[in-house]
């Protein structure tokens, strides 16, 4: 990212150690040997409530089922929203499914007996999603610069064409 544009801030969410030793695998391996850690320009803490909560409200919001790690950087990435300029590109890496904890993060059950089911957490994330899809949607006033044409394979294609902001 830092070579593509000299503005890039590469953020990695870094798990809470917990003391459980039957939490799922989220930060209990150590550190990676396939990380460049130099490249990496600000580490931030994110709990295991934040992260598997995050992991839960996207796949009860958009379907996809992601693991802890991916819910954290997730979390970082909403939490982060309000500070970045606006048409600026943030990419957030999801970088495992949630398929293998379905029995722990997905399981109400698993999260109750080890303290990690927050009611309000899950209020908070559902508002931060809100904010997100809000901010993504197109103003009325962007709405003529829409078109929509056909690419050279025949699917429709919608172009934006911003002006102004």
């Amino acid at each position: 990212m830092a070579e593509a544009s000299h503005e890039a801030q590469d953020i990695a969410p870094l798990p809470a150690r917990s003391e459980s030793k039957d939490q799922p695998a989220r930060g209990k391996r150590g550190p990676l040997s396939n990380v460049d850690h130099s490249l990496i320009n600000e580490g931030v803490t994110i709990d295991d409530v934040d992260a598997f909560t995050t992991a839960r409200v996207v796949a009860r919001r958009t379907g996809i089922l992601v693991g802890g790690t991916a819910g954290a950087a997730i979390y970082l990435a909403l939490k982060r929203l309000a500070l970045i300029e606006p048409h600026s590109v943030m990419v957030v890496l999801v970088c495992d499914a949630g398929e293998k904890y379905l029995d722990s993060i997905y399981n109400e059950g698993w999260l109750h007996e080890r303290n990690l089911l927050s009611k309000p957490k899950y209020r908070s994330l559902h508002r931060l999603f809100d904010a997100y899809l809000a901010s993504t949607r197109i103003s009325p006033k962007h709405l003529e610069s829409l078109q929509i044409r056909s690419s050279e394979d025949g699917r429709d294609m919608l172009d934006i064409e911003w002006q102004g902001s």
